[in-house]
């Protein structure tokens, strides 16, 4: 289980999410935001949620934060994971893999006035059938500030 809620309450300056960097293969395999404060005076990269498979996309640039992004979960090698991310209109994967089952489709909008600053969810661990592991996330949801 993973909450960014708790590092950035540690804060004394508040800070929104600036970028967002994804890992993603057939599935989600882990999210990582970097937070800055509204001047740029302070900036933390929190931690990455889920692990290094799948490749790394271009960091995705918030100059206003974050105020909504929509997932999908799945059935992947017998778990249910987050198999799609879409975050500015573009998913991660671009296309959920034909090996996933049983999807369901999730919003996160923030309350009105308020940002999402930073996620909370679960990693999973899942073994592959062609042998092998693979970290990967499994919830995901905003933390709003």
């Amino acid at each position: 289980m993973f909450d960014d809620g708790a590092i950035l309450n540690a804060q004394t300056t508040p800070t929104i999410i600036q970028s967002i960097v994804i890992r993603s293969g057939d599935v989600v395999d882990a999210i990582q935001c970097t937070n800055a404060s509204s001047d740029g005076s302070y900036v933390v990269q929190l931690l990455q949620h889920g692990g290094d498979g799948g490749n790394g996309n271009n960091p995705i640039n918030l100059t206003n934060g974050l105020t909504a992004f929509s997932y999908v979960t799945g059935y992947w090698y017998g778990q249910n994971v987050v198999v799609q991310i879409t975050i500015n209109g573009t998913s991660y994967p671009a296309t959920i893999n034909p090996n996933v089952v049983d999807t369901q489709n999730f919003q996160v909008t923030a309350p009105a006035g308020r940002t999402i600053i930073a996620f909370s969810g679960q990693t999973c661990y899942v073994n592959l059938a062609g042998g092998g592991f693979s970290w990967v996330l499994s919830q995901i949801n905003g933390v709003f500030g």
